[in-house]
């Protein structure tokens, strides 16, 4: 489904244009998935897809942290974590497994630990990976990140 798509489900769901546009945002997962990808599963290096996906995470993250300058949470009144909180968090805090020093992120940094903190976020959170090795492609990812 294309982003105009979705851009178009979007208004079609009657709520506020802010929870319009994180919902928007959420779809832009794609980019930091992608980016996970071609640093740590992609047979071979491919540095111009490494570079293109990478620098579209940092661009999709600024606009997160953005967004949360001066909120607790991404929508309404800020006090309360909502749907949107829950969809965009999940693609923000796997940025972590490419990488992304979320030290330049403070507002997003600090989003996250709120939700993580959540008990119920950590049993999520706690549920056995099926897939192992990742300590196996630490190594590829730092070699391919000198690519960028």
């Amino acid at each position: 489904m294309t982003l105009t798509k979705h851009k178009k489900i979007a208004s079609r769901i009657k709520f506020a244009k802010s929870a319009r546009n994180c919902f928007i945002l959420s779809f832009e997962k794609r980019k930091t998935r992608q980016a996970y990808h071609f640093l740590k599963e992609a047979p071979e290096e491919i540095p111009y897809s490494i570079r293109r996906y990478y620098k579209e995470t940092q661009r999709l993250l600024s606009v997160l942290e953005n967004r949360l300058k001066g909120r607790e949470f991404l929508v309404g009144d800020s006090l309360t974590m909502t749907l949107a909180d829950i969809i965009n968090f999940t693609w923000a805090d796997a940025a972590s497994l490419i990488n992304i020093n979320f030290d330049e992120y403070p507002n997003i940094k600090n989003w996250i630990a709120r939700i993580e903190a959540r008990p119920a976020v950590q049993r999520g959170l706690n549920v056995p990976d099926q897939r192992s090795g990742t300590a196996e492609v630490a190594s590829i990812v730092k070699e391919r990140l000198a690519l960028i």
